[in-house]
């Protein structure tokens, strides 16, 4: 008798587990075709509608189709993913020799440029050149372009036997003459001069006390003598006490007594100044 075609023969499995021989060997059961066309058939061995046919392995051509572009689709999207979030900042470059690490640029930080600085390019008095009489004293007042900038400004006297300046620029005339009062910028080398003529002073007065032998005094008198509120600035060395000698330029301020200084403020060239009591 010839085979019959595989499409006249269904193939079947029982689930009738534990009652039927068939399904706990997980026998594959044949039947004809044509015997299934009222439905499902009995299990031969159990006799029972308990059978399951059996699909044979494979997928329709379509099936196979689609489910190849979904796979090639989701391949490409987490391909693309990878490159997104994982490309690095700067391209790798690759290394001379064969074999060698991949060099990667990195992007260097910005140098930032130190701040310049600001020097002075004009210096100007603005007293002009001016006259004094011995032991009068003026301010002088000194300007800077730029006005900010980072320097500083030093105040001297060209002859400080006829005038001194101070740090802030405050002359006192010591004796007949004339003296350049400068003042310049400490990095720029910009300066500026005026020239200060000093005039000898014309006393009436009475006999001079002794501290006018070494300095000129301005100030309140009584008997032809310093007494009172009254400054001397010195023209030669005049010893205050055992500790302070006063030298031509400087000078003191305050209370005298019948010719003679009793509570005064000293000043020194240096900027030092210093309180004293004398008698």
């Amino acid at each position: 008798m010839a085979n019959k075609n595989n499409k006249d023969i269904k193939q079947y499995k029982c689930i009738n587990f534990g009652a039927c021989a068939k399904a706990d060997s997980n026998e594959i059961i044949k039947i004809d075709a044509i015997e299934t066309l009222g439905g499902i058939p009995e299990c031969p061995c159990c006799h029972q509608h308990t059978l399951e046919e059996v699909v044979e392995k494979g997928f329709p051509t379509k099936l196979v189709g689609i489910i190849a572009a979904a796979v090639v689709l989701v391949a490409g999207l987490g391909i693309g993913a990878y490159f997104l979030f994982s490309k690095p900042a700067t391209e790798p470059v690759t290394g001379g020799e064969k074999g060698g690490k991949e060099k990667v640029d990195t992007v260097k930080p910005k140098q930032e440029t130190p701040p310049q600085e600001i020097l002075i390019e004009q210096l100007s008095i603005a007293e002009g050149d001016f006259t004094l009489t011995e032991g009068e004293s003026k301010q002088l007042t000194a300007t800077a372009i730029p006005e900010k900038n980072d320097e500083q400004l030093t105040w001297s006297s060209g002859n400080e036997a006829v005038a001194t300046v101070d740090a802030n620029g405050n002359v006192t005339a010591v004796k007949e003459g004339s003296a350049a009062i400068t003042i310049a910028a400490s990095k720029s080398a910009v300066n500026a001069s005026v020239n200060v003529t000093v005039k000898k002073k014309q006393t009436t007065e009475g006999p001079k006390s002794e501290i006018e032998r070494y300095g000129n005094y301005a100030g309140s008198r009584k008997n032809g003598l310093p007494d009172g509120t009254g400054k001397v600035t010195f023209f030669r060395a005049y010893r205050l006490n055992a500790e302070y000698t006063a030298q031509p330029g400087e000078y003191i301020q305050g209370i005298f007594e019948n010719g003679k200084p009793s509570f005064v403020t000293y000043y020194q060239k240096d900027g030092t100044v210093t309180k004293i009591k004398l008698h």
